[in-house]
C-alpha cells in the first residue's frame, strides 16, 4: 500500500467506499474558500470550475483542501420524492436565533426519514440532509 503521503484524495475515497485498509483521512466540512488569500487553483492543469462557472462552489472546497493539505468532502443535497401518493410529510417550522429551522418527516416502514434545514440570516446555510432515525 502506498504511504498516507502518496495516496491522492481520490485514492483515499475509493478505498474507504469499498471497504479497504484506509489511511488517516482529515476532512472538516467546508462549504466556500474561506482563506484570507485571493482564490486560486493550487494543482496542475486548469481549474475546472474557474469563477463564474456554475459549479464554482465545488471548485472552492477543492481548491481549500488542496492549498490546507486535508481530503475535502461534500454535502450533496438529493431531492426526496416520494413514490407512494399517500406519503405524507409531517413539516413544522420554527424560529432560531437569527433565522429557521425547518424540519420535514416522512414515517416509514423503517423508522422516521428526516430532513432539516436551518436558515440563518448569513451568508452560509447549516443543513442536515434526508436521514434514517
Amino acid at each position: 500500500m502506498k504511504k498516507n503521503s502518496e495516496l491522492t484524495g481520490l485514492e483515499k475515497w475509493n478505498l474507504l467506499i469499498t471497504g479497504q485498509d484506509v489511511p488517516k483521512m482529515v476532512s472538516p466540512l467546508c462549504d466556500d474558500w474561506s482563506l484570507d488569500v485571493p482564490y486560486y487553483w493550487p494543482f496542475e492543469g486548469a481549474d475546472p470550475h474557474p469563477p463564474g462557472h456554475r459549479l464554482h462552489g465545488i471548485g472552492q472546497q477543492i481548491a481549500m483542501a488542496g492549498a490546507c493539505g486535508y481530503d475535502p468532502t461534500f454535502l450533496c443535497g438529493v431531492p426526496f420524492t416520494p413514490r407512494r401518493p399517500e406519503a405524507q410529510a409531517r413539516v413544522t417550522t420554527t424560529a432560531i436565533d437569527g433565522g429557521t429551522e425547518t424540519t420535514t418527516v416522512y414515517d416509514t416502514p423503517y423508522g422516521e426519514l428526516k430532513h432539516i434545514m436551518r436558515r440563518k440570516i448569513s451568508t452560509h446555510d447549516v443543513k442536515s440532509f434526508w436521514l434514517m432515525y
